[in-house]
């Protein structure tokens, strides 16, 4: 049931985008309401991958978010992607900083990646303006689940944004931003 509300969400994003590029063409100079919707829409896929019920449907939400001009390519390393938003994205209330990942499904109009070494585990991670100890908190008001992975307990991962799994894509970052990500459960 879980899987196919995330599925439901990722797709409701896609089919939405698509509706709004048709908008936008027909209304160009009053986009805005437009836009707004798929900001929201956009932070509702969002904070459904983070909160981590189900695998991550990374390649998915990414490749909506780039189909809307809403991210951009920033940098790859062995199959992890990094990006930056183009849009004013948000979750639980904090400016997104950047978005990163691994998925098998390949991300759309951006350059191919050389794997070195063992694929990491399929991840979604985000990046905010915030310390790990508020993004923690915030997430936990809004009723996410922690993930306790020596015990199997799927939910949320915090780290402060440096040490997260694509985090160190992005050499910019100045302290006080942290991460939140999904990592997909390994099977066999």
């Amino acid at each position: 049931m879980k899987l196919q509300l995330s599925i439901a969400l990722t797709s409701a994003l896609i089919l939405t985008a698509n509706a709004l590029a048709r908008e936008r063409s027909s209304h160009p100079r009053d986009n805005k309401p437009a836009t707004t919707r798929l900001l929201d829409l956009t932070e509702v896929a969002l904070l459904d991958q983070i909160r981590c019920q189900n695998d991550p449907q990374v390649g998915r939400a990414v490749n909506a978010m780039l189909a809307n001009r809403l991210i951009r390519y920033v940098d790859n390393e062995s199959g992890i992607y990094l990006f930056a938003p183009t849009a004013p994205l948000r979750i639980l209330g904090l400016r997104v900083r950047h978005v990163s990942g691994f998925d098998y499904l390949p991300f759309k109009g951006v350059p191919g990646t050389v794997m070195v070494g063992t694929a990491p585990p399929v991840f979604f991670e985000i990046d905010v303006d915030a310390r790990p100890g508020e993004l923690r908190k915030r997430a936990l008001e809004a009723g996410l689940i922690e993930g306790v992975p020596h015990q199997d307990k799927r939910g949320f991962r915090i780290s402060a944004s440096r040490e997260g799994l694509g985090s160190y894509l992005a050499r910019d970052h100045d302290r006080g931003a942290a991460s939140i990500s999904c990592v997909s459960v390994r099977r066999g």
